[in-house]
């Protein structure tokens, strides 16, 4: 369930803070995070040039990204069965694209901040008392990141990496197929 929330929430902000002429495009993406596995997600991409009013040098194609991931952490090795450990980042990072010579695929460097949520949860009476007990961390953070964006038939796939620098310091890598634009 919290999954799909996370990437309702992620869309939902998108849309709010999306300027109404910004290009858009949207889609799922999959990661993983040297601290917490596999996860599941949603992305959204607009302009941010254009809104801002800027027409030429190095921000001319500025673009905004908003994700949110769901990860499947399984809490590390010796963690009985009966506790259940789940991540949720969500992002908002500013893109700076640059283009590769002779090439389709075209990558981009950026910055941005992070919403992490880490939770431990006991679901088992069963289990030895004071042991594990439930918990949840919360922690805003800044973001270095690159990525490349490449054609794939008629939709938009890209691979980036992330460091949170504060707040939740992993390495994620992330991989989608973007739609619109």
């Amino acid at each position: 369930m919290m999954r799909w929330a996370a990437l309702v929430i992620t869309l939902g902000l998108g849309f709010l803070v999306v300027p109404a002429q910004a290009q858009v495009t949207f889609g799922p993406q999959l990661a993983w995070g040297d601290d917490t596995d596999f996860g599941i997600g949603g992305r959204i991409n607009f302009d941010l040039a254009g809104p801002l009013a800027i027409d030429d040098g190095l921000f001319q194609n500025l673009f905004a990204s908003a994700t949110g991931s769901y990860f499947f952490d399984d809490c590390g090795s010796g963690v009985p069965d009966a506790v259940d450990c789940s991540f949720i980042e969500f992002n908002g990072n500013a893109n700076v694209p640059f283009t590769i010579e002779d090439s389709s695929v075209s990558g981009y460097l950026g910055s941005g901040v992070h919403l992490a949520r880490f939770s431990v949860d006991t679901n088992s009476v069963n289990q030895t008392p004071g042991l594990f007990l439930p918990t949840t961390d919360t922690e805003v953070g800044l973001n270095v990141l690159g990525g490349f964006m490449f054609p794939v038939s008629d939709l938009t796939g890209f691979v980036e990496g992330k460091f949170g620098l504060v707040g939740a310091q992993q390495f994620i890598l992330s991989a989608g197929i973007l739609f619109g634009g």
